[in-house]
């Protein structure tokens, strides 16, 4: 059978793939864009006969709320206590990873060295501090 697909909404660029699979096709949206919100067409002809079908591709916009747990921090150069940064974050879709939030120092009024998050919940952290573990600081 050949399979082929025509669009009007889906924007067909890179994150848009189809998979053709023994027994069925796949629509794949990686990662899914509201712009791909729409109608897909899909057309199948093989010997003796042709079928279509229209799939309604939907979607929403997602709201991300970063709330910090305080204000204002103040770490100390050589002090014991490790400084620990920390926000929660809520969406309307999905729940997000530790990978999904990163950390960014800011360096003579620039953006510079991102970093990964740690996650508890709905808080995600970074901590930065002296480390007590030579292994770990590199001395």
């Amino acid at each position: 059978a050949v399979v082929s697909t025509q669009s009007t909404g889906v924007n067909g660029e890179d994150n848009v793939r189809i998979r053709i699979k023994q027994d069925y096709t796949e629509l794949e949206m990686n990662p899914a864009k509201l712009s791909d919100k729409g109608t897909c067409t899909c057309h199948a002809q093989g010997q003796g006969g042709e079928d279509s079908a229209d799939i309604q591709v939907g979607g929403e916009q997602n709201e991300v709320t970063i709330t910090p747990k305080v204000t204002e921090l103040t770490c100390k150069q050589g002090d014991a206590l490790r400084c620990r940064i920390e926000f929660d974050v809520t969406t309307t879709i999905g729940n997000p990873g530790a990978r999904d939030v990163k950390f960014w120092t800011l360096k003579d009024g620039q953006l510079a060295e991102v970093s990964s998050s740690s996650k508890d919940g709905n808080t995600f952290y970074r901590s930065f501090g002296k480390w007590k573990n030579p292994s770990r600081s590199g001395q």
